[in-house]
């Protein structure tokens, strides 16, 4: 029988992000990560938004699956049909392109693994209840009011105002990082209720995420939360440096590590002044490989960018 700490080797699940060319840099880190931490033996798919050519090379040559994305979604606006925006459309339909597997684990390509703990808690509650998620209520998450009237109001376009102010009543949450099994109904729950806001708005983007959360929130789908470790949001809140374990950490007591770090927004390009168990801060970036912080061993990032 397979344990948990096997779970993300085993031939049955697949990691898979997508990124365009001008991603790719943060994509790289991603792949750095996962392979440092899960093993070379770990199945990994990449949706191709617009590669280059050396690109490509670089991912086909650490074993990674790249394929073009495939949607049966097609927004209203041309804009949005752009294939850029089809990383978006097509990760309701990741079983359709990456055909074959049991457990499907989403990785945004600004995310990446500061340990394996979250893809082994991702994996579990997947194959526990059907999917495993993050919500984002963290309790050091920053309340910004401009983020709730935005969240309102395209719940109310996506899904009228009754039922859209009962959406945007519950806890958001991320499709940065989640797994689902290749049978859960959330796959096509997540479809109709996407389609249905694309055919209200025609916007690609933010509707791939509230079309997920449509689908738990309003079909009552079983689903198990993970807490914010496994999908740490640094724009919301910045982690600290916990002394004793080298780690990046939740800013609060006991300064657990995070598992999953996600630079959405800002924090991919930013410097932080990142505080320390121990007293003090220190002025880094929170890449993968970025600066390193005191008390930490030195990354084995020392290949070359591709296109960086």
């Amino acid at each position: 029988m397979t344990s948990d700490r096997d779970h993300v080797t085993d031939s049955a699940t697949i990691i898979v992000t997508a990124a365009d060319c001008n991603y790719f840099r943060f994509a790289q880190d991603l792949i750095r990560s996962v392979l440092a931490q899960a093993g070379p033996t770990v199945t990994l798919g990449f949706l191709d938004l617009g590669l280059a050519a050396d690109q490509r090379t670089w991912l086909v040559s650490r074993g990674v699956c790249v394929r073009p994305p495939h949607s049966p979604l097609h927004p209203v606006s041309p804009d949005e049909a752009a294939l850029g925006k089809m990383g978006y459309l097509a990760r309701p339909f990741l079983r359709e392109n990456f055909p074959g597997y049991e457990t499907y684990v989403w990785l945004d390509a600004d995310t990446w693994l500061q340990d394996r703990s979250a893809l082994d808690a991702l994996i579990a509650g997947a194959r526990t209840t059907g999917a495993a998620m993050v919500r984002q209520d963290e309790r050091a998450y920053r309340f910004w009011l401009w983020q709730v009237c935005w969240i309102h109001k395209h719940s109310v376009l996506g899904y009228g105002a009754l039922r859209g102010m009962w959406l945007a009543s519950r806890p958001m949450i991320n499709n940065g990082v989640f797994a689902l099994m290749v049978n859960a109904p959330h796959w096509e729950r997540w479809h109709r209720h996407y389609d249905s806001a694309l055919g209200r708005t025609g916007l690609a983007v933010p509707h791939d995420q509230f079309g997920l959360n449509a689908a738990v929130y309003f079909d009552r789908l079983p689903t198990a939360f993970l807490p914010a470790t496994a999908n740490w949001i640094c724009d919301l809140a910045t982690p600290m440096w916990n002394d004793d374990l080298g780690k990046l950490c939740v800013p609060y007591l006991p300064f657990d590590p995070i598992s999953i770090i996600h630079l959405a927004g800002p924090a991919k390009r930013n410097t932080f002044d990142v505080c320390r168990t121990r007293g003090g801060s220190i002025r880094r970036a929170l890449r993968y490989g970025a600066s390193e912080m005191p008390g930490k061993a030195p990354s084995a990032r020392s290949e070359t960018t591709v296109n960086e």
